[in-house]
């Protein structure tokens, strides 16, 4: 639908392009002393249309994406660390109980036993805070880096585009018929991707 949208403005453009009081005003001294031609204008803010739903399609889509899969990583990423946090407490939880049963018969087993368990705790936590914060870093540092590729990207291919149409369009300086069929031409050879 974006599609039809902007084939219709760009035509529109055009057609306005073409209209006599749009040739009248050309005319106009002012606007020949600015250096204006209302004709191109028009064209130019037609190909500019037509150039919104591709950007969109190629740029703006392929981002979207992209930056929804690396949320889903952290998302899923965030999830690992919890679960794992949640199983240690379990852990600590069920060997807990079994240190309170197992009291009487050899309390001082039980303290040497929740030393050591106290220092494994204790280590596999901070190992898994560590890792927990490095993936998380890492993963923020990677995003950063390809969004800010990406919109490079996006720009350069922009610009590339807009002075390509621009170079099609404005390339030579013709006589009316010259012009319109140079139009003509590049509205045709424009592809539409459904």
């Amino acid at each position: 639908m974006p599609w039809v949208i902007a084939v219709v403005l760009a035509v529109i453009f055009w057609a306005l392009s073409q209209a006599p009081f749009i040739q009248a005003a050309n005319e106009v001294p002012m606007l020949q002393d600015i250096g204006l031609n209302l004709s191109t204008a028009l064209v130019q803010m037609g190909v500019v249309v037509l150039m919104f739903p591709l950007v969109n399609m190629i740029f703006l889509k392929p981002l979207r994406e992209a930056l929804d899969t690396r949320t889903k990583y952290l998302d899923d990423t965030y999830s690992a660390a919890e679960s794992l946090k949640q199983r240690m407490q379990d852990l600590k939880d069920s060997y807990e109980e079994r240190l309170a049963r197992s009291e009487g018969e050899a309390r001082a087993k039980i303290q040497v036993a929740l030393k050591e368990a106290q220092q494994m705790k204790d280590s596999i936590l901070s190992e898994a805070r560590g890792q927990a914060e490095e993936i998380s870093r890492r993963a923020s540092e990677e995003m950063a880096r390809e969004r800010e590729k990406m919109l490079v990207d996006l720009r350069t291919h922009v610009v590339d585009l807009t002075l390509t149409a621009t170079e099609r369009l404005i390339g030579e300086s013709m006589d009316q018929p010259r012009q319109r069929k140079l139009v003509e031409e590049f509205i045709k050879n424009v592809e539409v991707p459904g």
